[in-house]
């Protein structure tokens, strides 16, 4: 060899070298920034909007409190225990359940009120509860009969209010709905049963679309089980049950945020980053995929050029 040609080899060597040090050096910068300004700035938008969703929670819960409140007081429902029925108390009931539902309780599905042995339902907007009517006499199934996707109703001792409860609210995540139950009061102010107002669990994302609070693609879901409800956005529904068994496991353990969720998913291993907030009544929660934390492909290659 030469004496140019070791030179060339030695100048080649060393740019090579150089190259390859500022490679590394470039990225462990661009991991920096990634790290420490994208993800951070991400994470702090995820928190912001699950404290608006925790916040609207109990807005939401508070306006339909409110409604179904003057609803149960009305003096047409507490009728509903006789035996003779005069038409105008059933026809008061059928309007006041119209305005209830054209007033802006859109997620309402229906109503009950059952008595306290936990058979006998008095008033039902369900068709499928009812048995006879006529203009004076009404009769519906017994509770303790019903079904509900194939599966039995919730035991009247669940969804009982009692007379020293002002109103109490299931979330029953099998379902999807939310049960808000009054205590009822005969036209004696006797304590005979519960109003169960039942409400569809999806309506909350609607009240939060209508509020601009999440987007028109954004969802919400009801998971988790009546003592420990939540509201999940991007519940993977093919890994319903996987998920909701880590989402409880990790919240039992105190572990709320920034615990990652990994899944084979159409054969390949994904990846999920779980945000809780528990401020509500429920608890209010995100998993985004893990890619999401990452500089986008295209800014990559910006930044390398």
């Amino acid at each position: 060899m030469t004496s140019g040609q070791k030179i060339a080899a030695s100048f080649f060597i060393s740019i090579l070298i150089f190259a390859i040090v500022t490679i590394f050096a470039f990225v462990g910068l661009f991991s920096f920034f990634e790290t420490r300004f994208y993800q951070s700035s991400k994470i702090n938008i995820i928190q912001q909007e699950l404290d608006s969703v925790s916040l609207s929670l109990d807005e939401y819960i508070d306006v339909y409190v409110q409604r179904f409140s003057q609803f149960s007081a009305q003096k047409a429902l507490e009728s509903v225990m006789q035996s003779e029925q005069t038409d105008a108390d059933i026809k008061k009931r059928a309007d006041l359940y119209g305005q209830l539902v054209t007033g802006g309780t859109k997620g309402l599905t229906g109503i009950r009120i059952i008595r306290n042995n936990g058979k006998n339902i008095d008033y039902s907007t369900y068709s499928t509860d009812m048995l006879t009517q006529d203009s004076t006499k009404l009769s519906y199934q017994s509770y303790d009969q019903l079904y509900i996707n194939g599966s039995p109703e919730l035991e009247y001792t669940i969804v009982q209010c009692t007379q020293d409860r002002r109103f109490k609210i299931l979330f029953d995540s099998n379902n999807n709905r939310i049960i808000y139950t009054y205590p009822f009061f005969d036209n004696n102010k006797l304590y005979r049963g519960t109003v169960l107002f039942y409400v569809n669990g999806s309506d909350f994302s609607r009240y939060l679309r209508d509020k601009n609070i999440i987007g028109l693609t954004d969802e919400y879901v009801m998971g988790g089980s009546i003592n420990k409800p939540f509201f999940v956005k991007g519940f993977e529904s093919s890994l319903k049950e996987n998920m909701n068994d880590f989402l409880i496991e990790n919240w039992n353990k105190g572990s709320l945020n920034n615990v990652k969720f990994t899944h084979s998913l159409d054969q390949d291993s994904h990846s999920w980053i779980l945000f809780t907030n528990t401020k509500a009544s429920a608890y209010i929660a995100a998993l985004y995929s893990e890619e999401v934390f990452l500089f986008p492909t295209i800014v990559t290659v910006l930044l390398l050029l």
